[in-house]
């Protein structure tokens, strides 16, 4: 494997690469074509082929990720980690499937030390459920929805369009000016992410949502696409977290409108950030996707 050789991300290279990770992935956000694109610009990923299997590389990390397209065994990922450690790479793997390290742990025990990544445990959640809100747990979440809907009787919900894309860069500015979050490197970056899904929004094949007031005012949206035949993956949720209630009713209406097309949705990562996990915790997910660092030994 020789990574001088990988490729930059270009949105164009979505008709090549889409459909091996759709048919491929293992529900994890970060293997979205979407998302390899949007945040591209901010971590340098590059991506290449090695024995007829699709990978990452991150050199922020210096990590590779699993192959995808074809399953390769746990030699051959050996001698991928010896290849590039010839050349003075790490050789080390993250984002393996949990599923995948569990069938075959003894074996890549022999050669990597295994970690358990919680960092980037996605979110999972069954989409009915979050319609539904049933339950002790999730009754405030109803009670915040029913409060904004008295008052805000009329408002609306309609999909993104062209039109759209300033206002919701604008919205997100406002999140984070009353979050006080502008100056975080995590929201510089997720801006910069956000930016580009919306300079690509339709190249991308996104879709998204805005909640407005009657009169137009934009009071939250989402953005949202494809990541297997039965999930889809919210990349971005926002909202005027001085109304009350309005973060939730978009969390709603966008449940509400993937229903019926996705069983689950992937409310992406918490990325170790408390705000984020407790929010993320809040409505109950049905499940965390795992997935293991895997340092050559």
């Amino acid at each position: 494997m020789n990574i001088e050789n990988f490729n930059k991300f270009k949105v164009t290279d979505k008709q090549k690469l889409r459909p091996i990770l759709l048919k491929n992935n293992y529900g994890l956000c970060d293997y979205n074509f979407t998302n390899l694109f949007i945040w591209s610009s901010i971590h340098d990923f590059r991506w290449g082929f090695c024995k007829d299997a699709f990978f990452v590389y991150d050199p922020q990390r210096d990590f590779l990720t699993y192959g995808l397209g074809k399953t390769l065994t746990v030699s051959e990922y050996v001698e991928i980690s010896d290849q590039v450690r010839s050349k003075g790479y790490s050789g080390n793997f993250y984002l393996f499937p949990e599923s995948v390290v569990s069938e075959q742990r003894e074996e890549f025990s022999r050669y990597f030390d295994l970690e358990l990544n919680d960092y980037y445990s996605d979110y999972i959640y069954k989409t009915q459920k979050l319609v539904e809100l049933k339950g002790a747990k999730l009754q405030k979440k109803k009670n915040l929805i029913s409060q904004f809907k008295r008052t805000y009787p009329n408002y609306q919900v309609r999909a993104i369009g062209p039109a759209d894309y300033q206002v919701c860069n604008d919205l997100a500015e406002v999140w984070c000016r009353a979050t006080e979050t502008c100056g975080d490197t995590f929201f510089i970056q997720e801006q910069e992410a956000l930016k580009n899904a919306l300079m690509n929004f339709e190249a991308l094949s996104l879709q998204g949502l805005l909640l407005t007031s009657a009169e137009g005012e934009l009071l939250g949206f989402s953005v949202f696409s494809e990541l297997s035949d039965n999930i889809a993956d919210i990349h971005f949720e926002k909202s005027n977290i001085e109304i009350k209630g309005s973060s939730q009713v978009i969390n709603w209406e966008t449940a509400s409108y993937l229903l019926g097309r996705y069983e689950y949705l992937n409310r992406e990562q918490d990325l170790g950030l408390n705000g984020l996990r407790q929010a993320k915790r809040s409505y109950v997910p049905e499940f965390q996707m795992q997935s293991y660092i895997l340092k050559r030994k």
